[in-house]
């Protein structure tokens, strides 16, 4: 398998983030899964669909699972190479009129210590 079978998505995971968009604090977590055909490299162009305006940048931190684990509440049975997107913290431009959304030609930067960094740059399909 070259990719992960599952991604598992956490959404409004950081109180900052959700307060930026004007959510509610979830009381429970908001679970949902992405195509894992949505998965590029940390060096990959981001291509912009045409007719797309509100391109937003958004960082995750994610969790691949190592083995097979079974009765966990709120997932299903996660198979190794799932992965685990374990939310988007706070900085999107959805919450902040005066960050602009991605346009190609724009350059997206991220570090985590320890783990590595990435650079993408946006450009039109």
């Amino acid at each position: 398998m070259t990719g992960p079978g599952k991604i598992v998505c956490i959404g409004l995971n950081y109180r900052d983030h959700a307060a930026e968009t004007g959510a509610a604090i979830p009381a429970e977590p908001v679970v949902f899964l992405k195509d894992p055909g949505t998965i590029i490299g940390p060096f990959d162009q981001v291509l912009v669909p045409r007719g797309s305006a509100k391109i937003d940048r958004g960082v995750e931190l994610g969790v691949v699972i190592g083995r097979t684990a079974r009765y966990l509440s709120q997932f299903m049975v996660l198979r190794p190479g799932d992965l685990i997107n374990t939310g988007t913290p706070a900085g999107v431009a959805l919450g902040l009129p005066d960050h602009p959304y991605l346009r190609a030609g724009d350059v997206v930067e991220l570090e985590i210590s320890g783990l590595g960094a990435m650079r993408q740059t946006v450009g039109q399909a």
